[in-house]
């Protein structure tokens, strides 16, 4: 019996085929909603060899029998007899492309213990209040406005690569401490660039800014999928992935159009050691183009995209994303073209 194993393939199995959990559960008969699904999963349950066999055929809409035997095989059970075959209409039909043996479906995100999840509220806790600390003494409300937006693309993202797997609480969890991370170093990257003309000032807040990001997703990755988990006609990324490169797509909006504007109007009249001041066209130039190769990448993501119960809950947070990067970027410009102008 491998109940890891059993667990991996059913969820491989199950996203491959473009099924949630709701649905898995209802086509088969057994469980009444997705929340058994998620525990089976996970491994945190084994259901019996009279709950395995509809779950699999029904609610996987599986007709291999090689395949119905394999998950009877890790389950530890028998295989399928001459009555089950003939009560479903199976036959012993092999497949070569899905019971390949070396094929091994990706290791399933563990799931988080009590103990991590209240580590991670605690930290939330932390971090917004030191949030609030350091924006009392920026007292900038601009930089206050838009480090928040800035935070709340990356709750955005996490909510986002979750659609298809959302994890309840854990996602939501993994979303606030995501911002939260990501809205106090920010802050503090910002209060070292108008606090301190200096060189170090200026490299520490990179490291602050570069460090909030890649330590937001090395924190969460943990609520993310490790398998491709959004149905479309193409091959996808996973949840980890597809989070780690919106953190990349973040990462060079603010360092074009927040961080380093916010330095070259900070440093103005000042001996600063270094004053990086973008062209404004450049950036203005810069942005569109953003826009405009963004337009094409998305139409074929989103035509590639089957239909499904979650595709409206998608849909949503992927213009909500685009809105808010457009908008947080657009106000930067205008704030950095209005403080140019004086």
């Amino acid at each position: 019996m491998d109940r890891r194993r059993f667990a991996e393939l059913f969820r491989e199995t199950r996203l491959r085929r473009g099924l949630t959990q709701q649905e898995v559960a209802s086509n088969s008969g057994v469980y009444e909603d997705e929340r058994s699904i998620r525990r089976l999963e996970s491994a945190q349950i084994l259901p019996p060899r009279r709950s395995i066999v509809p779950l699999v055929i029904k609610g996987l809409k599986e007709r291999d029998t090689t395949v119905v035997n394999r998950f009877l095989e890790m389950a530890g059970y028998e295989a399928l007899g001459n009555a089950e075959l003939s009560a479903y209409g199976l036959t012993l039909a092999r497949s070569v492309v899905e019971t390949e043996p070396e094929a091994q479906p990706a290791a399933a995100a563990e799931p988080l213990n009590a103990t991590l999840l209240t580590v991670w509220k605690l930290a939330i806790v932390v971090c917004a209040t030191l949030g609030i600390g350091i924006a009392v003494f920026l007292r900038r409300p601009f930089l206050i406005v838009t480090a928040l937006l800035y935070a709340v693309l990356y709750a955005t993202s996490v909510l986002l690569e979750s659609t298809y797997d959302d994890r309840g609480i854990t996602t939501r969890l993994a979303a606030l401490l995501s911002a939260s991370i990501v809205w106090v170093t920010s802050l503090a990257a910002l209060w070292a660039e108008i606090a301190d003309p200096s060189f170090t000032a200026l490299w520490l807040a990179i490291t602050l800014i570069m460090g909030g990001a890649i330590g937001q997703w090395l924190v969460v990755r943990r609520a993310l999928s490790e398998l491709p988990n959004v149905p479309a006609g193409f091959q996808t990324l996973t949840g980890r992935t597809a989070h780690l490169k919106n953190t990349g797509y973040f990462l060079i909006f603010v360092f074009s159009f927040w961080a380093l504007p916010v330095r070259c109007i900070a440093c103005r009249g000042l001996p600063c050691e270094v004053q990086v001041c973008p062209p404004i066209l450049l950036l203005w130039c810069l942005l569109l183009g953003y826009f405009l190769v963004s337009l094409p990448m998305s139409h074929l993501l989103l035509s590639g995209l089957r239909a499904g119960p979650h595709f409206d809950r998608y849909l949503t947070l992927f213009l909500t994303r685009a809105i808010l990067g457009l908008f947080l970027s657009l106000t930067c410009l205008l704030w950095y073209s209005s403080a140019l102008a004086h």
